[in-house]
């Protein structure tokens, strides 16, 4: 429980900040004055001021905020206030929250892909043995390479699991092996776990990728991943179908997981993170970034800006919509972890 909270509070943080930097650097560009940038929710535990605006640390250590002049009732209207800027300059400002996630989600991916690697799948190189698996009983080492499966020769990672499936209920399995530069036969019967699966209980080695490969690699991994959750919401509101949505506690649960695992499998969940986080907020609803941006496109289609009210009033009810909506994946959540409800 503590690592998946201390995990959620810095996966949570980091990708709030970033967005609300974002924010900050274009507002300073466009020449909108910060009244404050806050680090964390809640009461102010201390605060100073620097180049114009207070920054402050808050008791709640979970994201923060910007305060703009000129936004969510503050009556600044000069030069300095976000309202006096014109169409383009609150579009960027708008916008760039968004961007500094989906830049620093592009970043992290690319440097897991480089320093960390991927799965090796055109191989049968074992990279980890799991605990309490028939792997782990037979002697099966980390550069292990299984080499056959009952007489069968199997050529990459794939292959090799598919033959294990396969075999694995008939009884008993036969492996060829490759240790150290030595080929030799083990014997290995595999159980079925609780879910029906016969797994051996190995993971595939990791293969680093050069820069190149891995700008690539992160740039299809971004391209799937936004394609996904747009199809994902598309379905989920306008076909009805239902899709498996995270709330905070799906998301601590998760974080937990994956810090367990190591620090580069948190690394890629905080890219995946901010790559979700920025997308959902450039989605055209009220409160949200892109909620606002449609304001901004409709001041420029009719040349006229919405009265501040009206627009307010737009924001408070998607925000009191996205506050409904939260409570429900909330409780969904802890369905699944507490009742384990699928």
């Amino acid at each position: 429980m503590a690592v998946s909270v201390v995990a959620f509070l810095f996966v949570i943080s980091i990708s709030v900040l970033v967005h609300e930097f974002g924010h900050f650097i274009s507002a300073r560009v466009c020449g909108v004055s910060v009244r404050e940038f806050s680090m964390g929710m809640g009461a102010p535990v201390f605060s100073w001021d620097k180049w114009g605006t207070k920054w402050s640390i808050r008791i709640v250590p979970i994201g923060g905020f910007v305060k703009l002049a000129g936004m969510e009732g503050d009556d600044e209207e000069g030069p300095g206030g976000f309202n006096s800027k014109g169409p383009l300059a609150r579009a960027f400002i708008l916008s760039c929250g968004a961007i500094f996630n989906v830049v620093l989600a592009f970043m992290l991916a690319t440097a897991v892909l480089h320093f960390h690697g991927v799965f090796d799948m055109k191989s049968t190189e074992i990279g980890q043995v799991m605990p309490g698996y028939p792997a782990e009983s037979i002697g099966l080492k980390a550069g292990d390479r299984i080499l056959e499966v009952n007489g069968v020769r199997v050529l990459d990672w794939s292959q090799m699991a598919t033959r294990i499936r396969r075999e694995a209920p008939k009884g008993e399995l036969i492996l060829g092996v490759m240790s150290n530069g030595v080929n030799r036969y083990l014997y290995v019967k595999i159980p079925k776990d609780r879910d029906g699966q016969f797994l051996l209980g190995v993971r595939p080695a990791m293969k680093r990728l050069s820069w190149l490969e891995s700008i690539r690699g992160a740039y299809r991994y971004s391209i799937d991943l936004a394609v996904g959750m747009l199809e994902g919401i598309w379905n989920w509101w306008f076909r009805f179908k239902p899709v498996d949505v995270s709330g905070p506690v799906g998301i601590a649960a998760a974080a937990g997981d994956v810090a367990r695992r190591g620090v580069w499998e948190l690394v890629a969940f905080i890219a995946a993170i901010n790559l979700q986080l920025g997308l959902v907020n450039l989605l055209p609803f009220p409160a949200l970034d892109g909620g606002r941006l449609i304001f901004v496109i409709l001041e420029v289609l009719f040349r006229r800006k919405i009265p501040d009210k009206y627009e307010g009033m737009v924001h408070y009810l998607g925000f009191a919509l996205l506050m409904m909506l939260m409570l429900w994946v909330t409780w969904k959540d802890i369905q699944r972890l507490i009742f384990h409800d699928r």
